[in-house]
């Protein structure tokens, strides 16, 4: 009897447990699917309809008006390892979701008065070097701190962190050999993932506790996310876990046959991409975020508040949220690698929200893919259709896509081309393509527009995830770049469509260089007779090679023989010269500015007159 009395009361238990969990809102495993707007729904499914196939990859998409699910419904499988199709309760990783969380878990400890976001780190990270100028916790939250990305450097001073793991602990110390900043913190943005793992130690010493425990304190149970947690490495295999796939390029086999798991990352994350959980968890962590919306209360608010970096430029990355524009509708959004993401329309108040497991790169950008289901949520309800409609001026506007621009013939021809800054050995590279003005510095591209109404002032789109760079037509028609925390323009020189021989020839610059932070030895070597082979170290891998193709002078542009599977780079290499004789480099890519490597044969002569 007592046994069976103590039996009773667990499954009491149990079903009392289900049944706080699941909730109108909240539905079990067994009957989960939610598709209250029907309009809505069947848009939706109609976008997710490559995932149909038997044991495909996919997704699942959650719809939120006014704090209420109106659409949640699963795509294809989560795990296909084991045969487990989405529900709402299986675990993913979030990926770079998590940095909203640990930004919103900051601004906790800041209303609470255990810091200010205007704190210098080192006053926490008190082993941490000092630069010329101060780096706040703010700087590393809104990615403006100057600090290189580690997930690049780990590829660019041959750790080998592309194909084994590496930890925190080793990353910070890498973190710490920087020597010299690459800008002023605050006058530049870029991605950085270096600044959310150093602020996750810092929420470490300010709580006494680990980041794991911290964040259960600060985020998850305030938010009721009943599962999410901190995991330092995604796992391979693991049945409540969705993996993540690859469906391959075109020509490619059947997807739902030969899908390949990517097996998730192998660096340690933290801040930047540590946290996992369900679906379930994300809808309440998108109600916590929301709470109080338009009282300039809301976490949300705060994430979104606008970030400057020089005059004339403001940030579409702001506290860890993406702020832009969609069809004349603001919206504010993050996303995570392999699909993970979350759009919030505040007009609407509407949240759409993604796990998706299948990187399907003949499919819509992840950017279109959310426009779609915005756009579904317009046309669903005859209230939002006249965002929609062709006489809203900025109907053209959405996600992603260029604002629609006007360009004169002679302003075309006088910023299309090739330039060099002379200084940097930043080459800047300008097309015209529509309606469209494209450049291209370090590897990436970006549009140009007008700024405001200035004559003969440009600058990156601010809607776009480009490098942030002003340029300036001065008289007779000369262009100069503004980039970071530079006092002014610098004159850019125009370079010719067929590149200048390097003077002397390629044989003056094959050799050995080490970098002077990090003890790394580029190995640099002739291909052929116009091209140099930049090599890593060892160069053992043909990720580690990078094929430099001569630009002007000393400058020239660098890809990697092959791509890493974990992280593709470009780079500018700009040769240092001592009188005639070359003596050493600066590499500079998107986000690691001004490595510096000295000649290895000048060193090893020195040291030997010394």
């Amino acid at each position: 009897m007592k046994a069976l009395i103590t039996l009773i009361i667990l499954v009491v238990s149990v079903c009392l447990t289900m049944a706080a969990f699941a909730g109108p809102d909240n539905p079990s495993a067994a009957d989960w699917v939610v598709t209250n707007d029907a309009a809505l729904s069947t848009r939706i499914d109609k976008l997710n309809a490559a995932y149909a196939s038997p044991h495909m990859p996919g997704a699942i998409v959650a719809v939120l008006k006014d704090g209420q699910v109106v659409h949640l419904k699963g795509y294809g499988f989560a795990n296909r390892e084991f045969d487990v199709p989405w529900d709402p309760t299986i675990r993913y990783t979030f990926f770079s979701v998590t940095k909203s969380m640990t930004a919103s878990a900051m601004l906790t400890l800041e209303a609470r008065g255990s810091l200010t976001l205007d704190d210098e780190i080192q006053k926490y990270l008190t082993d941490f070097p000092r630069y010329d100028h101060r780096i706040t916790i703010r700087h590393l939250l809104t990615h403006s701190s100057g600090l290189h990305e580690d997930e690049a450097l780990i590829h660019l001073v041959g750790t080998g962190a592309a194909y084994s793991p590496i930890t925190l602990d080793e990353l910070y110390e890498l973190t710490k050999k920087q020597s010299r900043l690459s800008y002023k913190p605050g006058s530049y943005f870029h991605y950085s993932d270096t600044g959310m793992r150093l602020a996750a130690r810092i929420i470490e010493k300010v709580t006494g506790q680990s980041f794991g425990e911290a964040m259960r304190e600060l985020v998850f149970a305030p938010a009721g996310m009943k599962t999410a947690s901190i995991k330092n490495y995604e796992p391979r295999y693991y049945p409540r876990q969705a993996s993540s796939y690859a469906l391959g390029t075109p020509p490619r086999p059947d997807p739902s046959r030969d899908a390949v798991n990517v097996l998730g990352i192998i660096v340690e994350t933290s801040g930047d991409g540590a946290v996992t959980g369900s679906m379930l968890d994300f809808i309440q962590y998108a109600r916590f975020l929301g709470a109080n919306y338009g009282q300039g209360r809301s976490l949300v608010e705060r994430l979104a508040q606008p970030v400057y970096y020089r005059e004339g430029v403001s940030g579409t990355y702001r506290t860890c949220v993406w702020v832009g524009r969609h069809r004349g509708l603001k919206v504010i959004q993050h996303s995570g690698l392999y699909g993970k993401s979350f759009w919030f329309i505040p007009e609407l108040n509407a949240w759409v929200l993604v796990m998706m497991n299948a990187i399907d790169s003949a499919g819509p950008s992840f950017d279109d893919y959310g426009a779609t289901i915005i756009d579904a949520i317009l046309a669903a309800d005859s209230r939002h259709t006249r965002w929609l409609a062709a006489d809203n001026p900025e109907s053209a506007t959405t996600l992603g896509r260029v604002r629609p621009q006007s360009f004169a013939p002679d302003e075309i021809e006088t910023l299309v081309g090739t330039w060099l800054e002379p200084e940097t050995g930043f080459v800047i590279r300008i097309r015209h393509e529509g309606r469209r003005l494209i450049f291209g510095l370090f590897g990436n591209e970006g549009d140009l527009v007008h700024e405001g109404s200035a004559t003969g002032a440009y600058r990156t789109d601010p809607g776009q995830f480009a490098p942030l760079l002003q340029l300036r037509v001065r008289e007779g028609k000369q262009l100069a770049l503004l980039f970071a925390d530079w006092p002014e323009a610098r004159p850019l020189t125009r370079l010719s469509v067929s590149p200048e021989k390097a003077g002397g020839g390629l044989q003056q610059y094959p050799g050995l260089y080490r970098s002077t932070d990090y003890g790394v030895v580029y190995d640099i070597g002739l291909r052929g007779s116009n091209e140099l082979l930049l090599k890593i170290g060892a160069g053992a891998r043909r990720s580690d090679r990078f094929v430099l193709k001569h630009v002007t002078g000393d400058v020239f542009e660098g890809t990697q023989e092959a791509p890493s599977s974990f992280l593709k780079l470009n780079v500018l290499v700009r040769f240092v010269r001592e009188g005639p004789r070359i003596t050493g480099l600066e590499l500079n890519a998107d986000d690691v500015h001004s490595l510096e490597f000295r000649r290895l044969e000048l060193i090893e002569t020195t040291a030997k007159k010394q």
